[in-house]
């Protein structure tokens, strides 16, 4: 059991003016939330020699109430938007494993979602289910899974930001997905390697369209994504370690919303009192679906950790030193905001 209350406020100001849905160019407005979080969870094993078999429910009851108060700059447009709603969440689940042999391993399960809203929202039943198996040889591992699910709606997809008040769109479905994944490992002594590959295909996507009332709908389109990722991490000893991941993507539509390629290459050593760890993200370049084009990115951090004695200890950090991180464009900004900042600072820890 467990209950969660949080109260926060937000407030922006900006003399130059601020746009907010289809209100005029405000340049004050503030809003306050309240969050009110009951859970409940009961789960049961039953394990023989060759399996193991996992029934559970989980509730979650949400009641969540916003008040918003809005000024446009020359104060001639007030407007006040309060809102609230009660989600019900029960979910009920199922898991098996069974042990053909010490080696081979077939693993179901399924789970249950039901969405009950107190107002406005539509009520939703949703099914995920998972099957496959893990085999081990010796120094390899091979896993071979599908998953039929789907991808709840976020609270900005339910209400459309461009009308005020904010109305809820009871039309909305859930994006429905099935996923494959596949991986082999080898790992002996010092090394450790993965391939793993996936292709997640998707349908009822959920798509924004400026001419409709509700703002977000679902699209009759479907499309899929695969993915391709190899890791690979040499243990030098227990305080030296080198670690790189390279992964690949591509979709079936030709729209890009992240780079294609992206690789991470990591190091951890120790030397006597002092510990270092650097580490270099690259991302390819790319022109994303609102025609902005997205830079090529080459990320390096860098960080240093002296050890005065075993509770003493003295650091230095540099984050995006070459001020090269990746980039990301947003729908009414005219250019590129850089994901992570470039960030220098030094600190010192104490045990006690």
């Amino acid at each position: 059991l467990s209950y969660d209350k949080s109260n926060y406020n937000r407030t922006y100001i900006d003399p130059n003016g601020i746009i907010v849905a289809n209100a005029p160019l405000l340049n004050h407005y503030e809003i306050k939330f309240d969050d009110d979080i009951f859970a409940a969870i009961i789960e049961k094993k039953f394990k023989t020699k060759n399996n193991s078999f996992l029934i559970g429910a989980f509730y979650k009851q949400k009641e969540f109430e916003s008040n918003g108060n809005y000024f446009d700059t020359n104060l001639s447009y007030q407007h006040t938007n309060n809102d609230s709603n009660t989600l019900n969440l029960s979910s009920a689940y199922i898991e098996d494993k069974y042990n053909i042999n010490p080696n081979f391993q077939i693993i179901g399960s399924m789970k249950g979602d039901f969405f009950r809203y107190k107002k406005e929202v539509k009520s939703q039943n949703e099914i995920l289910a998972r099957g496959g198996f893990i085999y081990n040889r010796d120094k390899y591992k091979f896993k071979l899974f599908y998953t039929k699910g789907y991808i709840p709606l976020a609270f900005y997809q339910i209400y459309n930001p461009e009308n005020m008040p904010y109305k809820a769109n009871p039309q909305l479905n859930t994006i429905k997905t099935d996923t494959y994944t596949t991986s082999l490992k080898y790992i002996n002594d010092k090394k450790e390697i993965t391939f793993e590959a996936a292709q997640v295909r998707a349908k009822d996507l959920v798509v924004y369209d400026r001419t409709t009332v509700n703002g977000w709908k679902n699209s009759s389109d479907k499309s899929y994504k695969t993915y391709y990722q190899i890791n690979y991490t040499y243990h030098f000893n227990l305080d030296n370690k080198f670690s790189s991941s390279f992964t690949y993507g591509n979709n079936s539509e030709n729209i890009e919303t992240s780079s294609a390629f992206n690789g991470i290459v990591k190091s951890f050593n120790k030397y006597k009192n002092f510990d270092f760890y650097n580490a270099v993200n690259y991302q390819s370049s790319y022109t994303s679906s609102d025609g902005s084009y997205i830079k090529s990115s080459f990320e390096f951090t860098s960080a240093l950790k002296y050890h005065y004695n075993k509770n003493l200890m003295f650091g230095l950090k540099g984050e995006n030193i070459f001020h090269d991180s990746a980039q990301q464009s947003y729908r009414g900004v005219d250019f590129n905001i850089p994901t992570i900042d470039q960030k220098f600072w030094t600190n010192m820890e104490y045990l006690f």
